[in-house]
């Protein structure tokens, strides 16, 4: 990509059938208005049963044409001056259940593993393995547990990651402090919930230099082992923020126990 510095969305979600038109459309526009262009990186986390992926690979999605790389994990969504590389993942639960982002796999990891199995697994079959904050998530023993893998794991086995629903106004989780201690990236992403408002691109980080549109993945795992290099953009959520989504997020859970 011909920019000084690439945006990326760390953390992306497409919740129902057809979503993913909305959120590149959303990511151009955020893209845009972050550097100047409508190009950036999407890293999309499929959930349990998904083909989100593979049915992108198949053509076009809503006056995007999706064009092939050289890698089997990525691809590039194309329309006007817009383009968008998309990096196929996989959110996946520990027995711990602590959730795992997998990017540059099209191949779902076994849910399951203890954490620490699972990172140093996806580690060794070069696919990037982020542990993402959520509320409520890293409290208690599961805290204890991210914690520990943060302080023991060698650096290059995994990331953390931070979503814009983390409340400005609550301290740093002390893993994220850990991380910058120990030179771990903290990778921030949308992580839409089901029902909110698209926001692809409107939280991540900045890329020094271009991204191989051949290549895209490549590029990123490098940007990940200097995590000193990438410059967060977007905001945190405010309290009223905040509240509604957790209010949302408890009636949809609600209305499913129901239905």
């Amino acid at each position: 990509m011909n920019v000084s510095q690439t945006p990326v969305d760390w953390h992306v979600h497409a919740h129902q059938a057809g979503d993913m038109a909305v959120v590149l459309d959303s990511a151009a526009t955020a893209f845009a208005r972050v550097n100047g262009a409508p190009v950036g990186v999407l890293m999309l986390a499929e959930m349990p049963g998904q083909q989100v992926f593979a049915e992108l690979a198949e053509g076009t999605t809503a006056g995007w044409t999706m064009q092939a790389t050289e890698e089997v994990a990525s691809l590039v969504a194309a329309r006007g001056d817009a383009r968008i590389i998309i990096v196929a993942g996989h959110q996946v639960l520990t027995a711990e259940r602590l959730e795992i982002l997998a990017f540059g796999t099209r191949l779902r990891p076994r849910d399951g593993m203890p954490a620490s199995t699972m990172l140093r697994d996806l580690a060794q079959q070069d696919v990037l393995a982020v542990l993402p904050w959520g509320v409520g998530k890293w409290l208690g023993h599961r805290g204890t547990v991210v914690e520990g893998l943060v302080k023991d794991l060698p650096p290059q086995t995994l990331a953390l990651g931070d979503n814009a629903a983390r409340p400005r106004l609550w301290p740093t989780p002390a893993a994220f402090q850990e991380a910058a201690r120990r030179g771990i990236a903290v990778l921030p992403g949308t992580d839409t919930l089901p029902g909110a408002a698209p926001a692809a691109g409107q939280f991540g980080s900045l890329v020094p230099g271009g991204i191989s549109l051949r290549r895209p993945m490549a590029a990123l795992r490098r940007a990940v082992e200097r995590p000193a290099t990438l410059k967060r953009y977007g905001t945190l959520a405010g309290p009223a923020t905040f509240l509604r989504d957790q209010a949302m997020l408890r009636l949809r859970r609600i209305g499913g126990r129901r239905s």
